[in-house]
């Protein structure tokens, strides 16, 4: 309905019950709608209110398929209701309008016209400004009406998620919704007649396209976009997932249809398509898989750009050219098929295909572009004919290529019979001359010993008789194809690590790289080239012949209990097999089965085997150990020819024939087990073969328990079986106390070793633990002496061994160290717990470091370790056991962790040797006996975290015991009622960034200086630290103290003796500066640096005398050797009388004989070369004085204010008195000055007597200086 142009009212109720009607086109020129205009209007489906009207009053009332009503800006007020109208009703209008309201007040969807840009002349939406998820186009703006969508209009809006176009949209323009990526689909109306180039560009998101049935120019079927008839596809949604079958009507595939389909996973094409279109499945990354149709005419440019999932193409013939760029990029790309027909390969059609190896390229191509195998691998190879344009294009590029014509092809059967080329890697083309290749034939590749690689393609359905025998092939890919391989197929093909089958073959199958039937019953084919360990996959019934043959590298197998069968010469030469574990159900082996296995070394025949074969273990040299079991009867010729190295064979008493030359060249040690009376015995007698009686082992056959032995040999080899019953147990007590064993061999039967099982072996040195094993009773090596090495097979999945100590298998326990393991021992990082009686009477132990991932030790974990010195704990200790350490008599000193809370009871008992204690803070109890019996304690530092000590912690202390610990804490309060010396570690001011004790503000008495405070090692005794604490009466130094600093002691006149610790590497200059009452200096015998003498402190060689206490009195005679004295050596020395220097003194320091008040008389050294300034000063009691001619001057002040100081005699060689040498002497009388001296210094006689005498040589210096200072002077004749 169209309304004319010019009217200006529409009446009430006008248009009322029009129920067919369904859009009304109102003009510009209306300005009133009157009430109940479109009452009942039950068809109409959209309105246009033009700009001009403003009221609405009740006029939608029962128009229940309206879909939108576009209101103008003029409208101002609203008087309806819009109860009846679709629940997807939208109300066009502008923001902040009336309109605006009305959506609000009666919650409708409100589509803001402001967000739409439009071009007025073509009626295109040009741009959308707004933010919304979904947008609702609108019919009409400003009165225009709007009839498409322009190019880009929507293009980069990720935010929307939903567009509704309406009926009256004609055209969506090219890139119109580009890259809206949020969008998950569409529906197109049937208005719409043209939809522009990529305008569903990269909607990722986008999952269907939906077309109206009625629509005229476009279809959709399951959500994919066609022209009407459905000839073209035109666009698949990006979002779709999986696989995809284009229908059969279709005949081209429009560009970009696909591009970035990222999803898609398969495409399948029916015959009619004949145009890919540019890039049509450009960027589809996990497309895998591409079936092109057979009548594909045109690949249009960049068609598979950049589809890295993708990795093998066919081309058919029918395609004249492979557009440009077509598979450009396609990383996993490796085969590609191009069939007779197709012309030309496009500039850069499989450029930088990063993983290409094969391309067949027929004779028909003509025409290669520009830098069409661009950036592909090296290895790639280009098949084709000798001639052909692709054979120039690849010798042209460098490209390694493969003559077709080096195949002999029997066209009839369509079997390849021989190769000629000389190629190494060999791709075998599934057609030749058009005619399809589907039998490699019999040795068609045998002996060419350069391929090592063969591609077979999906065309070839038999592989003949020792078609690879020979070869050098690494790896093989059996297609789905083949339905037959010949007997030898792969025949000592010595390099061959993997043949794998395609998963979708109906007869043959693989698995790691190794051949089997389809049901997996057969083991067909292992690669002779294949590494390490194998175990056979349960199910497999039989091992065809030659299956493992000479597979060089296999090191050990193990058999499921399905396998009844091996066939002949199975494992023949497999030079590095080490170990097999055969089937419990077998029952036939091959002649020469394992023949030549020279690394084999144990072996056990299950009882279902009846007969062992002719050669069935010929020249297995390393063979060790063989177990038969009960039910095998014979044991035929050469079946063990040639074991030169077996020790240990078990037979049944079933066995009842042994023929010939079966331990031919077998070792003189080997021993048969066997039992009294059976035919073994019989044949061991007759070949002089050592025969073991099982007998000698107490068995429980119910468990396979070994109870006893009562045997008596030194070398004992435990049997795998004992009456055709697995021994798997060794019990309790079983080998106990038989010293006389020196050799247990355990075999991997064994799961269990009891409790005490080897108990006081004392004659066992090592023992090894096999891979079987799984548990180990306390105790089992308990008292075995003389052990050194407990080993663990390396394949144990329990237990594990390291340098001969046992651990658990991830090494966090540590469960037994050999008792006979001698020397210090550090535990390895990572070990956690260190297990019940670990160590326990390890008596050559020295030494053991814990790191601090131990976090628990165990009861007797280190018992009775009795010479055990030094033990290093973890600082993340949290349980200590019971006896841990008690009875280890040499341990000197231990810290405990702060970590340990609790020290239990006699943790440390009888440790008698134990001289010092520290726990750390963070420790709270200590427990019973924890160090009772420690007879030599001497230091215990207990922090203040410690709140209970029982009161036998310590039972049997000595009395001369220290606590250290602090003022008010439990440590004080137990220490005080137990009459234990108490340290207060108050008294000290301590700096622990450096572990110097900086000060002391104790009481005095005797002090005990901590070895450490708060956990910091006391390391210094600082400069002044104890100086001027006359209080002082005894210091006590720990050995972990290393440095002295100046002036430690100064002033202490309490202090009388002090012991120098043999840790002590420095003592600062003055340490024990005027200790007025000190008469001893004693330093430990073991100091590197330091020594003593009666009381007297000397460098470590006694060349320097470094202190004389100060209260040490009479003569002294310093000792020969001694060549200097230090600084203040002897500073006021108040009871000295007098000393006498040896010849060997060459130097006395400055003032170092000062102030000795008592000192009467000096005897210098003859050689005698320095005498310190002032180092006689004031010496009163000093009366004569000989300085000898070595010295060669008289320092300053030398024996400045000797008042008692009488007579000088200088001898002859002196050369100079320098100044106040003698400065007031008043006593001196006579001054004796020889011809040497040519320099006298000021003030050297000042306050003389007058009476004093020079007495010197006649014009000599003396002389001069006599008269020029008016001193006597007596001429010497």
């Amino acid at each position: 309905m169209v309304i004319p142009q010019g009217t200006q009212t529409i009446g009430q109720q006008a248009f009322f019950e029009c129920r067919s009607i369904k859009t009304i086109q109102i003009p510009q020129s209306v300005t009133t709608i009157s009430p109940g205009s479109f009452v009942y209007c039950t068809s109409l489906e959209s309105l246009v209110i033009p700009n001009g009207v403003t009221q609405i009053n009740s006029m939608f009332f029962g128009c229940n398929s309206l879909k939108n009503l576009t209101v103008p800006a003029s409208v101002t007020n609203c008087i309806d209701t819009f109860d009846t109208v679709p629940d997807d009703f939208v109300l066009f209008g502008y923001d902040n309008t009336y309109a605006e309201t009305i959506a609000q007040d009666y919650d409708l969807l409100f589509q803001p016209l402001d967000d739409f840009l439009v071009d007025a002349q073509t009626g295109s939406i040009t741009s959308y400004t707004g933010g919304a998820n979904t947008i609702y186009i609108p019919v009409s703006i400003n009165g225009i009406a709007i009839t498409g969508i322009s190019d880009f209009a929507f293009s980069y809006k990720n935010f929307i998620t939903s567009v509704i176009i309406p009926k009256g949209i004609l055209s969506i323009g090219e890139n119109a919704f580009t890259y809206c990526t949020g969008m998950q689909s569409i529906f197109i109306p049937k208005s719409v007649q043209t939809i522009g180039c990529d305008a569903f560009y990269g909607c990722m998101s986008m999952t269907e396209i939906n077309v109206d049935p009625d629509n005229v120019s476009f279809s959709s079927i399951d959500g994919v976009l066609y022209n009407a008839d459905n000839t073209i596809l035109i666009k698949y949604p990006n979002g779709r997932t999986g696989d995809f079958t284009v229908p059969s009507s279709v005949t081209a595939i429009a560009d970009k249809a696909f591009s970035f389909s990222i999803f898609l996973t398969s495409i399948t094409m029916p015959d009619n398509v004949l145009i890919l279109g540019t890039g049509v499945f450009e960027y589809c990354q996990e497309l895998t898989q591409v079936n092109l149709s057979s009548n594909l005419m045109d690949i249009g440019p960049g068609a598979f750009y950049y589809c890295t999932g993708l990795t093998s193409i066919t081309i058919p013939g029918s395609v004249d050219q492979i557009g440009a760029y077509a598979f450009s990029a396609c990383s996993q790309l490796w085969l590609v098929n191009i069939e007779d027909g197709v012309e030309m390969i496009g500039d850069g059609a499989f450029s930088s295909c990063e993983n290409l190896q094969f391309v067949t390229v027929p004779v028909s191509v003509t025409n290669i572009g520009y830098q069409a195998f661009y950036n592909d691998p090296e290895s790639m190879m280009m098949n084709g004919y000798s001639g052909s344009c692709a054979q120039i294009y690849a010798a042209n590029n460098g490209i390694t290529f493969q003559p077709l014509d080096d195949f002999t092809f029997n066209a009839q059967t369509g079997t390849i019979t021989n190769y000629t080329g000389n190629a190494s890697v060999v791709v075998i083309p599934e057609r030749i001359n058009g005619v399809l290749v589907t039998a490699i034939g019999d040795d068609a590749f045998a002996y060419q010993s350069y391929v090592t690689s063969i591609t077979i393609p999906d065309s070839v359905t038999s592989i003949g008789e020792g078609a690879f025998q020979y070869s050098s092939l690494t790896t093989i890919d059996i297609p789905a194809s083949v339905q037959n391989i010949g007997n030898n197929a792969f025949y000592y093909c010595m390099y061959l690590e993997e043949i794998n089958v395609n998963g979708e073959n109906p007869c043959y199958s693989s698995q790691d790289g190794v051949l089997y039937n389809v049901d997996k019953t057969t083991l067909l084919k292992y690669p002779p080239a294949k590494t390490g360990s194998f175990v056979i996959p349960d199910g497999v019934i039989t091992v065809e012949s030659s299956a493992f043959y000479h597979s060089r590298f296999l090191t050990s197998l193990t058999m499921p209990d399905s396998v009844t069968t091996i066939g002949v010469s199975a494992f023949y030469n497999c030079v590095e097999l080490e170990s097999v574990r055969l089937s419990d159900n077998l029952t036939e082996i091959g002649p020469q089965s394992f023949g030549y296995c020279s690394q084999l070394t144990e072996i056990t025949i299950p009882g279902g085997v009846t007969e062992i074969p002719v050669a069935a273990f010929v020249h297995c040299t390393g063979l060790e150990t063989v177990v038969i079991q009960d039910g095998v009867t014979t044991i035929e010729g050469y079946a063990f020819y040639n074991s030169s190295s077996l020790q240990s064979i078990t037979i049944p008493a079933s066995v009842t024939s042994i023929q010939v030359a079966n331990f031919t060249n077998h070792p003189s040690t080997m021993m048969m087990y066997g039992y009294v009376g059976s035919y073994a015995q019989t044949y061991a007698a007759t070949n002089g073969i050592s025969f073991y009686e099982l007998d000698a082992f107490l068995f429980d056959s119910s468990t396979g328990t070994i109870t006893g032995f009562n045997g008596t040999a030194s070398e004992v080899t435990i049997p795998e079986q004992i009456n055709g019953v697995t021994v798997t147990a060794i019990g309790y007590g079983a080998f106990a106390y038989k010293d006389f064993i020196t050799s247990i061999t355990i075999p991997d039967t064994i799961t269990s070793i009891g409790e005490n099982a080897f108990l006081y072996c004392t004659g066992l040195q090592s023992i090894t633990i096999p891979e079987s094993v799984e548990t180990i009773d306390y105790c089992a090596l308990y008292g075995c002496m003389y052990m050194t090495e407990i080993n663990v097979a390396q394949s144990n999945p329990y237990f594990s061994s390291q340098d001969g100590v046992l651990y658990d298998k991830d090494k966090t326990t540590l469960i037994k160290f050999p008792n006979g393991k001698s020397g210090s021992f550090a535990v390895p990082e990572g070990v956690e717990v260190i297990a019940v009686g670990a160590f326990d009477t390890c008596y050559l132990l020295t030494s053991v470091t814990l790191p601090d991932s131990v976090w628990a030790i165990g009861t007797y974990g280190f018992y009775n370790c009795y010479m055990l010195e030094n033990v290093e704990l973890s600082d993340n200790l949290t349980y200590l056991g019971s006896c841990a350490f008690g009875y280890c008599s040499l341990l000197k000193s231990i810290t405990i962790p702060g970590s340990l809370n609790y020290v239990q009871s006699a943790a440390f008992v009888n440790c008698s040797g134990l001289e010092t204690i520290v726990f750390e803070n963070g420790v709270t109890t200590i427990a019973d006996y924890a160090f009772g019996v420690c007879e030599s304690l001497k230091s215990v530092y207990i922090p203040a975290s410690v709140t209970n000590i029982d009161q036998n912690s310590f039972y049997y202390h000595p009395s001369s015991m220290i606590i250290y610990g602090y003022d008010s804490s439990y440590a004080a309060t137990y220490a005080a009622n137990n009459e234990i010396t108490f340290q207060s570690l108050n008294d000290f001011s301590f700096d622990a960034q450096s572990g110097t004790i900086t000060g002391y503000t104790g009481n005095g008495g005797t002090v005990y200086i901590p070895s450490s405070i708060g956990g910091v090692a006391v390391v210094t005794i600082g400069d002044d630290a104890f100086g001027y604490k006359g209080d002082i009466l005894s210091i006590v130094i720990p050995d972990s103290v290393t440095s002295i600093g100046n002036y430690s002691f100064e002033y202490c006149t309490g202090l009388t003796t002090i012991t120098v610790p043999k840790s002590v590497l420095n003592i600062g200059n003055g340490a024990f500066y005027n200790c007025m009452y000190m008469t001893e200096i004693n330093v430990d015998f073991d100091n590197p640096n330091y020594s003593s003498e009666d009381g007297v402190l000397y460098n470590n060689n006694k060349t320097t005398l470094i202190k004389f206490p100060n209260a040490k009195g009479g003569s002294f005679s310093i000792p020969d050797g001694v060549t200097s004295i230090e600084e203040n050596a002897f500073y006021y020395n108040r009871f000295m009388t007098s000393v006498t220097m040896p010849d060997s003194l060459l130097t006395i320091g400055i003032s170092a004989f000062s102030a000795c008040m008592e000192l009467e008389s000096v005897v210098f050294s003859d050689n005698l070369v320095d005498i310190g300034i002032h180092s006689f000063g004031n010496c009163n009691e000093l009366t004569s004085v000989t300085i000898p001619a070595s010295a060669t001057a008289v320092s300053e002040a030398a024996f400045l204010m000797c008042s008692g100081l009488e007579t000088v005699v200088i001898e002859d060689g002196v050369t100079a008195i320098n100044d106040y040498s003698f400065y007031y002497c008043s006593s001196l009388q006579s001054v004796t000055i020889p011809a040497s001296v040519t320099s006298i210094g000021e003030n050297v006689f000042d306050n003389h007597p007058s009476s004093m005498v020079i007495y010197g040589y006649a014009g000599s210096y003396a002389q001069t200086y006599a008269a020029n200072n008016g001193i006597i002077f007596q001429q010497i004749s």
